[in-house]
């Protein structure tokens, strides 16, 4: 996360604590827009967050990647992902329309 910090944010910078389980949730922000990182633990077929627990067969898969140089793990369908949360127009928006 300092990577990240050093990289990408460093104007605020919080975690907390999940309350169904002992995760971490990052919470990353530039002067624009904040961003979660949510601590996850992977094991025998189910994953843990700060939320609870789901089997890994619930979740959207994740390819490794690398995000400003820190590895990380990403949807293998981003563009679905970014359209749902943007509208169809994602892809030919300005960047400050987003945010």
């Amino acid at each position: 996360m300092r990577d990240l910090d050093a990289r990408c944010f460093g104007v605020v910078s919080t975690v907390r604590t999940g309350l169904r389980n002992a995760l971490r949730v990052f919470r990353k922000c530039t002067k624009r827009i904040c961003a979660e990182f949510h601590e996850t633990s992977v094991g025998d077929g189910f994953v843990a967050s700060v939320d609870g627990t789901s089997p890994v067969t619930e979740l959207f898969p994740l390819k490794p990647c690398t995000v400003a140089d820190v590895f990380s793990h990403c949807p293998y369908n981003a563009p679905y992902y970014l359209k749902e949360a943007y509208g169809g127009d994602w892809l030919t928006r300005s960047l400050t329309e987003l945010f």
